[in-house]
């Protein structure tokens, strides 16, 4: 979806993958403003729920910008909360790399390879 149809559809009918996708496209006007400057594009009522809504400045920042592109309040705090998903399950992901190379090591071992279970315990792949 584009950020007018995600503007245009009511939130009810709006999925995870819609805001996943939402992107800008490149950089634009308000990528590299700053968080002081952004605030003062908004009005105080809206900055108090974003303040509320989300606690790290970097994730206020995003929020203020998508508003600033023309998302309304609610849409922009869910597309930063699902970047926010996005990111932890990321981070996630790549805690467990090094404990499923060690998983596969040992079933290698297990298996009489032991060639191949060093070099996955030295980081390589199948």
């Amino acid at each position: 979806m584009t950020l007018t149809e995600i503007i245009d559809t009511p939130m009810a009918d709006l999925r995870f993958r819609d805001f996943a996708k939402l992107r800008v496209g490149g950089r634009d006007s308000y990528s590299r403003q700053p968080l002081t400057q952004l605030r003062q594009s908004i009005n105080g009522e809206d900055w108090s729920v974003v303040s509320e809504k989300l606690r790290a400045d970097r994730d206020r920042a995003s929020c203020l910008r998508w508003m600033l592109r023309g998302l309304p309040l609610d849409k922009a705090i869910r597309k930063v909360r699902t970047d926010m998903e996005i990111s932890g399950r990321a981070a996630d992901a790549a805690r467990q790399v090094p404990d499923k190379m060690l998983f596969e090591a040992a079933k290698w071992e297990a298996r009489g390879d032991i060639e191949h279970a060093e070099f996955l315990r030295r980081g390589g792949d199948r």
